[in-house]
């Protein structure tokens, strides 16, 4: 083998060993630009971190929670359903919704999910609702939901009526004379600005709204039409 050949093998030699190390270099590249992706988390979703379940520096793993981020737009309320009422419960069905927090009183949810196995310590069913987003509402808020499980004959009178005597419930009924006789009532559950009565009233009686403090048993209540 003559000295160019010698020559031209060696640098080809060498061309082949800087392309070895260019593609090393490269691999390298790309595990340092996957390993640089692991550092950022990103949610499949617009939201709000609410809650950091781990400290800065700490190794990830694999089912461990990092961060709780909620989604922006619908807010959802999942209920526990007894097994006894869940078949009066479908998909789509719409819902009155009452949010302790919440200042304008009931909502309006529709049921999302139910979720098809039973809690067998419980014996209910989780039911998921989808309530239109408010700047009143935030997630973590307790509230409950009322499902029309079937009709019934009910007398209900206006919730502002009622008047508090000790502990009982009670209201003005007028008699045909239009006196006011103050009457012990039971209560049963609300409607909005109504309430159910169970026993003490009848259909058709008249009574005081807004009665105050004011005691007006035995006086002469004028009726308005």
């Amino acid at each position: 083998m003559d000295e160019v050949t010698r020559r031209a093998e060696a640098a080809r030699s060498r061309v082949d060993s800087m392309r070895a190390q260019a593609d090393a270099a490269r691999a390298q590249e790309s595990g340092a630009r996957s390993m640089l992706s692991y550092t950022r988390l990103r949610a499949p979703f617009a939201g709000v971190v609410t809650a950091r379940m781990a400290d800065p520096g700490t190794m990830a793993a694999p089912g461990v929670p990092i961060l709780q981020v909620d989604s922006n737009g619908l807010l959802q309320l999942q209920a526990t359903i007894d097994e006894s009422a869940i078949g009066s419960i479908r998909k789509g069905m719409k819902t009155s919704i009452v949010i302790g927090g919440a200042p304008n009183g009931e909502i309006s949810g529709t049921v999302a999910e139910i979720v098809p196995a039973a809690d067998t310590s419980s014996h209910s069913f989780l039911v998921k609702i989808d309530i239109a987003s408010s700047s009143q509402l935030h997630a973590g808020m307790y509230g409950s939901a009322e499902f029309a499980t079937g009709t019934h004959q009910a007398i209900l009178m206006p919730r502002s009526a009622v008047v508090l005597r000790g502990s009982l419930s009670c209201v003005y009924v007028l008699d045909a004379n239009g006196i006011a006789q103050l009457r012990s009532i039971t209560l049963g559950a609300p409607q909005g600005e109504l309430v159910e009565v169970l026993s003490g009233v009848s259909a058709g009686e008249k009574l005081v709204d807004l009665p105050g403090d004011r005691d007006l048993a035995g006086k002469r209540i004028e009726a308005q039409p």
